[in-house]
């Protein structure tokens, strides 16, 4: 097993010792560098000593081997349909360890004659990072499309993922989302009864420090709907590179009930003021609310007493107005 027969190109990259170089001719291997030897763990004598085609036998993983063993069938025939230069299978070593490896496969000549010229990179690392990663997005789309929440990942003014919540409370479907341009949203005619949403989004997003807490919009949706979302976001990393992910939840009803008691509380002040009567809220035996009239009969004003204890004033109170109610309290 000499590397008298490599070319000047070859011979270079096996000296470097940086990558496995492996080259098999008539289905025996011809040449095992030491980078090779270091990967499988193999020695010269092991290699020179395997017959032809056994190789595929003792270095490819068993449920690896069909799919290299035909990459390998149709280089020999000279096959291009379903022929790839690179690929990533899994290597047995001598230990009986599985590492995954990138392999990148030419023609060439060793010692005047056609051969395989095998590259070998270990990848495991990587691909062991890439599975997780993949596991990672498995479970974070699978608690996503199961959410009440409405999640939105937006990056490089793009719409990366949108769960069918967000959809929902848009109305819109996933394809009129993902992929599109927040700044294409806002100014595309289609879409303008969203506009002043993504608009306010966007700024939110790109303000410095923006990228991180809450806040509420108004939009109208695809039917007409106005609707106040609560939207939460924080800074992440996606795929290497800065995004925003946004949580969305629907707070219509919330805020239809949150007017409607501001409304009332304005009635309720207004009829109060205007009032001949003294009138006084104690909760928890606390002042919490006391008109003019009745703040006027302690010689008091509003603002003094709201949020004391009630009882100092109790004897205050004159006795034309001291009821059977009061007494009670």
């Amino acid at each position: 097993m000499s590397d008298m027969g490599l070319s000047s190109e070859l011979k270079f990259i096996s000296d470097q010792d940086l990558v496995a170089l492996i080259v098999v001719q008539d289905g025996l291997v011809k040449y095992f560098n030491t980078a090779a030897m270091k990967m499988s763990g193999y020695t010269k004598a092991d290699v020179d000593s395997w017959k032809p085609y056994q190789f595929l036998d003792i270095l490819i993983h068993p449920d690896d081997r069909p799919m290299v063993a035909d990459q390998y069938r149709k280089k020999q025939a000279g096959e291009k349909e379903g022929l790839v230069p690179s690929y990533q299978f899994r290597l047995i070593t001598k230990a009986g360890k599985a590492i995954w490896v990138q392999i990148f496969s030419n023609t060439g000549y060793h010692d005047g004659k056609l051969a395989d010229i095998l590259i070998l990179i270990d990848v495991t690392e990587k691909h062991e990072l890439e599975q997780k990663l993949h596991e990672s997005e498995s479970v974070f789309r699978t608690i996503s499309e199961q959410s009440s929440l409405g999640i939105l990942i937006l990056q490089h003014d793009k719409i990366a993922y949108a769960n069918v919540k967000f959809c929902d409370i848009m109305e819109l479907t996933p394809d009129k989302l993902l992929g599109a341009s927040v700044s294409a949203m806002m100014m595309s005619g289609e879409e303008t009864l969203h506009s002043d949403a993504f608009a306010t989004l966007a700024r939110h997003v790109a303000s410095p420090g923006g990228t991180e807490g809450n806040f509420i919009i108004n939009i109208t949706s695809k039917n007409g709907k106005a609707k106040s979302l609560q939207l939460f976001s924080k800074q992440i990393i996606l795929s290497q590179h800065p995004a925003t992910l946004i949580t969305a939840f629907d707070v219509t009803e919330k805020a239809k009930l949150e007017s409607v008691i501001v409304e009332e509380e304005k009635k309720f002040r207004i009829i109060t003021e205007q009032s001949t009567l003294g009138i006084a809220i104690i909760q928890d035996g606390k002042i919490v609310y006391m008109n003019e009239r009745c703040a006027g009969s302690l010689e008091k004003k509003p603002a003094d007493v709201v949020g004391l204890p009630f009882e100092p004033f109790f004897s205050m109170i004159p006795d034309v107005v001291r009821d059977e109610r009061v007494e009670k309290y």
